[in-house]
């Protein structure tokens, strides 16, 4: 079972986020912190696994909160412990800030607006070693790198990609490689979390953009 630590100033966002991720079979012991003192606290006296992480932070209780809050937060995070996963949510489109929390080795970075369409995709990535930035926040050098992180897809994962980029159905799959339709639908689903797609459609633009199709 994992320890996840929700830190968000607002305690609305933090059930927001815990009601999204009861809806899938999560294993979770729950923390939550609205401050930056707060949060510190917590992981120094609890086993925290993973962070999901508002930048937007305010130092202590009562003040307002302050992005920079977040980056420091990060910061003595890392010192502590540099193995805690880190989600960072933000409603920030601003490239010189997202390119500093990418800098600081976070794991995950999402946008708050967006939240509960990646979520969950995202949580579970990031807790099987992987990361995950929303595409638009990449560039090419971090493409390479993100493709590295990818797990390998196995000989059947393979062939279910490439019928399902040839358009085939669920159906049609399970006759050509002669494998049960519960096992294609297992096999989309695994692609999916690998790629980090929410859709069959978006799966294959991400593979196609990776180099794993032409």
């Amino acid at each position: 079972m994992y320890n996840l630590l929700i830190v968000d100033y607002y305690f609305a966002v933090i059930e927001g986020i815990r009601t999204i991720l009861s809806k899938e079979d999560f294993e979770f012991n729950y923390f939550s912190a609205t401050n930056h003192s707060e949060a510190l606290k917590i992981v120094t006296h609890s086993s925290i696994d993973c962070i999901i992480l508002d930048i937007a932070l305010p130092k202590d209780e009562g003040l307002k909160p302050f992005e920079f809050e977040g980056i420091d937060f990060i910061s003595e995070v890392r010192v502590l412990d540099s193995d805690i996963k880190i989600i960072v949510i933000t409603e920030s489109g601003r490239i010189g800030l997202l390119k500093k929390i990418s800098s600081m080795g976070v794991d995950g970075i999402i946008f708050k607006n967006q939240m509960a369409a990646d979520l969950i995709i995202a949580t579970q990535l990031v807790l099987s070693g992987k990361k995950y930035f929303q595409q638009y926040l990449l560039n090419e050098e971090n493409e390479e790198q993100n493709k590295s992180k990818i797990v390998k897809i196995s000989i059947v994962q393979e062939q279910i990609l490439n019928l399902l980029a040839d358009g085939k159905k669920v159906k049609q799959m399970s006759l050509l490689i002669n494998k049960s339709e519960r096992t294609i639908d297992r096999g989309l689903n695994q692609l999916r979390i690998a790629f980090g797609a929410h859709s069959n459609s978006e799966l294959i633009r991400i593979a196609i953009r990776l180099g794993f199709l032409e």
